[in-house]
């Protein structure tokens, strides 16, 4: 990020990546000891969010007037900052797709906002979002009007397997294997553990008891995401339990084909469910299994979800059955093994046909 801070021209950065990933972290260090205004959008309405962000750039040039002026749309908003500002400024947009939520012409406007009044400008415009469908469709889409316009962007993923080593330095490949089963590599989950403890400890202490950070985080994620949480819960419980073709879904939840293939498609779009085909066949291929999106959501709609009641009651070790315990984790060795191996042959992955349907997670 730092090579396109300081050009004569603007900068238009796009950094997006799923929750508790870093991105804001890493907004926060990028514009460290720098001149820059930092807005969250939030669900609320646009008139609010403008609002909102009048605000800060009010703070940022500490001016009261600018406050109490009228702005009707957002163009006139950032041209009268822009106008009122010296020197390089940092403008950091976060949560961007909330404010496409309400308000589908957004990418437009800010098209305009960014040739018009930004471009040519001491200006390093940032739009981050979570939401990776979105970001993807709305923000860097060939439909997108934002399409083109960006000079950076960058995909913020979880942290590989072998990264690992640089939180638990003192754990076995075994234990760092088992942190990683029920924490992917999320840099945000991975410092909440203690690393002078096992993975046992952590996952008891950590995860599954009452009160703790990721008891409850996949599903107030999902709450925060989506409408109808508890539908979407259903089907996410069903895919982790093994039901992972479209029509044991189906199944499985009682919902209808049409409301299931909206569902998966929403959850597609924000990246907690992936459709996976065998290895052998076509993307387009109908033969597909859909599968949660990464080790945390998958251990938690497993193990946490469907037995709240005997956690609630402190039964952890009821929970943690050992054979399902062996079970996931010999499912994330094998995704391991995978991502060591990609780079050595044309095509590596699974493979299943009618007569050998894996009812694998």
């Amino acid at each position: 990020m730092d090579g396109e801070h300081g050009s004569e021209a603007g900068s238009f950065l796009v950094l997006y990546g799923r929750r508790r990933v870093g991105k804001t972290e890493l907004i926060k260090e990028f514009c460290k000891d720098k001149k820059h205004l930092y807005f969250l959008a939030t669900k609320k309405t646009e008139k609010d969010n403008m609002e909102d962000l009048k605000s800060q750039m009010a703070d940022h040039l500490d001016d009261e007037l600018f406050q109490n002026i009228g702005f009707k749309r957002w163009e006139d908003l950032f041209r009268g900052f822009i106008d009122e500002t010296e020197g390089h400024v940092i403008i950091a947009m976060d949560e961007f797709p909330y404010l496409i939520e309400v308000n589908k012409a957004v990418p437009s406007i800010f098209q305009k906002i960014w040739d018009e009044i930004l471009k040519e400008e001491d200006v390093t415009l940032i739009i981050c979002g979570s939401s990776i469908g979105m970001m993807e469709t709305h923000v860097l889409g060939y439909k997108s009007p934002l399409y083109g316009r960006r000079t950076g962007q960058w995909k913020l993923t979880p942290f590989k397997f072998k990264e690992l080593k640089e939180f638990f330095p003192n754990h076995t490949l075994k234990e760092r294997l088992e942190f990683y089963s029920f924490l992917d590599g999320i840099p945000m989950y991975l410092a909440l553990m203690d690393p002078e403890r096992d993975p046992v400890w952590n996952l008891k202490n950590n995860v599954l008891s009452k009160g703790s950070f990721l008891y409850e985080e996949a599903e107030q994620l999902v709450t925060q995401e989506l409408r109808k949480p508890s539908n979407y819960m259903s089907i996410l419980q069903a895919v982790a339990q093994g039901n992972t073709k479209y029509g044991e879904i189906c199944d499985r939840t009682g919902f209808s084909k049409s409301k299931v293939s909206q569902y998966l498609s929403n959850l597609q779009e924000l990246h907690v469910i992936k459709k996976e085909f065998p290895v052998t066949q076509k993307k387009k291929s109908r033969n597909a299994l859909y599968r949660l999106h990464d080790n945390y959501y998958d251990f938690w709609f497993e193990f946490v979800y469907p037995n709240m009641s005997m956690l609630e009651e402190g039964r952890i070790d009821e929970v943690i059955d050992q054979e399902k315990m062996k079970k996931h984790v010999s499912f994330v060795f094998e995704q391991i093994c995978r991502e060591c191996l990609m780079g050595e042959f044309p095509k590596i992955g699974r493979w299943w046909g009618r007569d050998r349907h894996s009812r694998c997670k």
